[in-house]
C-alpha cells in the first residue's frame, strides 16, 4: 500500500466509501451488477500494518483464498503465476451472497480517480518470470479472442494481469468471480485539478482507449467485469 493522499485519490475515498458508506458502496455494486435486492456483500478485512503509518497490509496474489480449502488453486497458482518478485496488490476483496443460494461471488476490485492509474504500469520482470507473465497473458488472450501480437505487458498491465488472475480463477467453476473497477467521479488531485474526471463520460473516453489498445471488446469482458462509477461527493 502507497501513501494515502489527504482528502483525495483512490486510495483515500475507497477507505472512506467502505468505512462511512459502506451501504451506498454496496447499493452502487449491486445496483451495476444488476444482482436482486437481498444479495449481501462481506468484505475482507485488510491484513494489519504498521499503524503509526496506516500500511495496513492489502491482499496480494492469492492470500485472500485459504490454502487448505482451495488446494488446487494454489498448487495451479505456483505453476502457472512467478512465486518470486512483486504480487498483484488488491485494493479491497468481497464475497458476494445473492438470494436463492447457489455458489457465491468473488469480486476484485481496483479503485481509480485518475487517468494515470490505468497507465502507470509495466511490466519490470525479468528472466525466467517474464516467460511465465508473457505465456499467462497470452493465454488469458485467447480466452477473450485478443490477437497474440497485442502487447499486455506495457501501458496497461496491471489491467491485463488483473484479468489474468479473473479468468484463471474462474477456470475452477468453485465460485463465480468478478473483477470490479470503481472509478470515482469529481476528485481533485492538488497538483492537476483538472485531470480527474468529473464526470462517467469522460472516463468512457479513457476505457473505450484502454480496451482498443489491449485489443479487447467490451461483449468479451461482459459478465467477467463491472465498471461502477462513484461520485467522490456523495451526490448521485
Amino acid at each position: 500500500m502507497g501513501r494515502i493522499g489527504f482528502g483525495y485519490g483512490s486510495e483515500w475515498h475507497l477507505l472512506r466509501y467502505l468505512g462511512r458508506h459502506r451501504t451506498r458502496l454496496n447499493a452502487l455494486i449491486m445496483e451495476a451488477a444488476g444482482w436482486a435486492p437481498g444479495s449481501s456483500i462481506e468484505w475482507l478485512d485488510f491484513r494489519f500494518g504498521k499503524p503509526q503509518r496506516m500500511l495496513d497490509a492489502e491482499w496480494t496474489g492469492l492470500q485472500f483464498l485459504d490454502k487448505n480449502q482451495y488446494p488446487e488453486i494454489h498448487l495451479a497458482w505456483q505453476r502457472t503465476w512467478p512465486q518470486r518478485g512483486q504480487d498483484m496488490n488488491w485494493d479491497a476483496i468481497a464475497w458476494v451472497h445473492t438470494t436463492g443460494g447457489g455458489r457465491p461471488t468473488l469480486l476484485l476490485v481496483e479503485g481509480k480517480s485518475h487517468p494515470e492509474e490505468l497507465t502507470g504500469s509495466s511490466c519490470r520482470a525479468t528472466e525466467p518470470s517474464l516467460s511465465k507473465i508473457q505465456a499467462a497473458l497470452d493465454w488469458t488472450k485467447a480466452r477473450l479472442g485478443v490477437v497474440p501480437e497485442k502487447v499486455w505487458t506495457k501501458k496497461y498491465y496491471q489491467f491485463a494481469n488483473r484479468l489474468f488472475v479473473r479468468e484463471f480463477l474462474g477456470d475452477f467453476g468453485c465460485f463465480n468471480v468478478l473483477l470490479v473497477n470503481l472509478y470515482f467521479l469529481g476528485d481533485a488531485l492538488p497538483w492537476d485539478v483538472r485531470g480527474c474526471p468529473q464526470t462517467r463520460e469522460e472516463w468512457y473516453g479513457h476505457l473505450d482507449h484502454m480496451r482498443e489498445h489491449l485489443g479487447i471488446t467490451e461483449e468479451a469482458l461482459s459478465g467477467k467485469v463491472l465498471d461502477v462509477f462513484v461520485p467522490v461527493d456523495g451526490k448521485f
